[in-house]
């Protein structure tokens, strides 16, 4: 019986430890199937569990509530995708207990279109309970920052490639951490190479000078100038020698700042060109626009000794002219019928020689004081009526005789009155209408009208002789011009006298001419003293 008892009491005892041990495996059992669940439904990310049909048959809640589907409508996983083709082989690799992770587009509950991290996780009951459990990670925004980030490398790749400046940057140490392909073809090296330079470092694999062909130490460089004085230098030039060996430095521009980050000076960044064409067109345009000015001191010099020599001649021949036109009228004025001895005629042609003469003389003596600047003016307002009239009889004697008839239109412009010398103002118009007369077609007609607009008043002369070829206009008012093939005698002095008066008085002159039709000149004055050019 004692044995019977003790037996059965070791029973007991083996079969509540067993109790115990069972109790608490349980206990363990539901504490991981809690948390396993726990994690589950409050996953950051979106899970379901899909039967190897690809039915939907739990998620968590972030999961439906971004996906907006419900369970109770036993949704298809593969109604979320964009694309479903891939998902099914997807889905029975991880029935073969093969974890597979893929990026697809899904749509959220808004029919957005969304990119997803989908990892399936198989377990060892999968092809017992033909269940699989899918996690899905939002990583849109991360796939935006992906590309953002890779259009901007791209970008950054694309400007240091295609910009025509060399590019180099070199860390605190003076290791250099970026460079573009620019740069190695300016410095004739390649960037293997220039990836291992370090200008804090003596070298001579690169060799400057400055633009008084002085060798440049590593002091001056422009990158450590910048770096040590943290200041920012701007277009330095050196010369690049032993270039290819050429005898000749390529010249280069430089520009070099010290960058930071956070603050902190980190290094140098360096962008240089290549200006050695636009540095000897520069030399060339200096040398050129020397010698013009050499060229332009010299023909200033000759224009003087010739204005002086022609001022100076003038007035020595002016003095014997006046004599012989003084005894030539003299003679005319004496002359008398008992003195049959004189030859009358012979002396007119003397009287009007003389006079012809002098007026040629006088008017090299005016563009002489032109040109030198010596000729006195008055600024007075002036009658421009009546200093037309008074030019119209100075001519009236020419025009008889070259049977040309002058009509003045005046407008009711008698008051018309002009700032500028009365006696310059008469001897332009008298040469105007000189010529006028002169190059008359025969018994033809010279018409004088007056205009006013604004601060100036013009006057206007035209004849109907043969006009003057286009490509001679542009050139009548220059001094000694004459146009080819005309027949009328004349200095070529007179229109360059008449724009460099008109033009003192701070007016203007010009043409409108036809051939065979004729041509009108003109002249304006400004009819207010503030209009007046100096």
């Amino acid at each position: 019986m004692e044995i019977i008892s003790v037996s059965v009491g070791v029973i007991g005892l083996s079969l509540f430890g067993l109790y115990v041990y069972k109790y608490y495996s349980l206990q363990n059992t539901i504490e991981k199937v809690n948390h396993t669940e726990s994690l589950y439904y409050n996953s950051p990310n979106m899970i379901c569990t899909i039967t190897i049909d690809g039915v939907i048959e739990d998620a968590n809640h972030l999961f439906l509530h971004e996906t907006g589907l419900s369970l109770d409508d036993a949704p298809s996983f593969y109604s979320l995708f964009v694309q479903a083709e891939e998902i099914e082989r997807k889905i029975q690799a991880s029935f073969n207990e093969e974890e597979v992770t893929y990026y697809q587009s899904i749509y959220n509950r808004n029919d957005e279109i969304v990119t997803v991290s989908v990892t399936h996780i198989p377990s060892l009951e999968t092809k017992k309970s033909k269940r699989i459990m899918v996690v899905l990670q939002d990583v849109t925004e991360l796939q935006r920052s992906k590309e953002t980030a890779y259009q901007k490398m791209y970008m950054k790749s694309t400007i240091l490639s295609t910009i025509s400046e060399g590019l180099l940057v070199h860390d605190v140490d003076g290791n250099v951490t970026l460079i573009n392909q620019r740069a190695g073809e300016l410095l004739g090296v390649s960037n293997e190479k220039l990836y291992s330079l370090n200008p804090f470092i003596e070298q001579k694999q690169l060799q400057f000078i400055d633009e008084q062909g002085r060798e440049v130490t590593k002091s001056q460089l422009p990158g450590i100038r910048a770096f040590q004085e943290d200041v920012t230098y701007e277009n330095q030039v050196l010369g690049l020698v032993n270039q290819s060996g050429s005898p000749s430095p390529k010249w280069l521009m430089f520009n070099a700042s010290p960058y930071y980050l956070y603050g902190e000076k980190k290094g140098v960044l360096l962008t240089f060109s290549d200006i050695t064409e636009e540095r000897e067109r520069s030399i060339k345009l200096k040398e050129a626009n020397e010698h013009l000015q050499i060229a332009i001191e010299e023909e200033n010099k000759a224009s003087q000794a010739k204005s002086e020599f022609i001022t100076r001649m003038s007035h020595e021949l002016r003095t014997p002219l006046n004599s012989i036109i003084g005894y030539s009228e003299l003679i005319l004025e004496l002359q008398d019928e008992s003195q049959p001895s004189i030859d009358i005629k012979r002396v007119e042609k003397i009287h009007r020689a003389g006079g012809h003469l002098l007026h040629l003389i006088n008017d090299l003596l005016n563009l002489s004081k032109t040109e030198m600047e010596q000729l006195d003016y008055n600024k007075e307002s002036i009658n421009l009526y009546r200093v037309t009239k008074r030019a119209i009889e100075i001519v009236q004697p020419l025009s008889e005789k070259h049977m040309i008839t002058i009509q003045f239109i005046h407008n009711h412009y008698e008051g018309s009155e002009v700032v500028g010398d009365a006696l310059l103002v008469r001897q332009v118009l008298v040469n105007l209408l000189t010529n006028a007369i002169k190059y008359n077609k025969e018994e033809g007609k010279v018409t004088i009208s007056i205009d006013q607009e604004d601060e100036y008043a013009t006057i206007y002369i035209k004849d109907e002789g043969i006009g003057i070829q286009e490509e001679y206009v542009s050139q009548i008012f220059d001094s000694f011009y004459r146009v080819p093939s005309t027949e009328a005698s004349g200095s070529g002095i007179g229109l360059s006298i008449v724009k460099q008066l008109i033009e003192k008085m701070g007016g203007t002159c010009g043409v409108k001419t036809k051939v065979n039709e004729g041509s009108t000149f003109w002249v304006s004055l400004p009819t207010k003293h503030e209009s007046i050019r100096e």
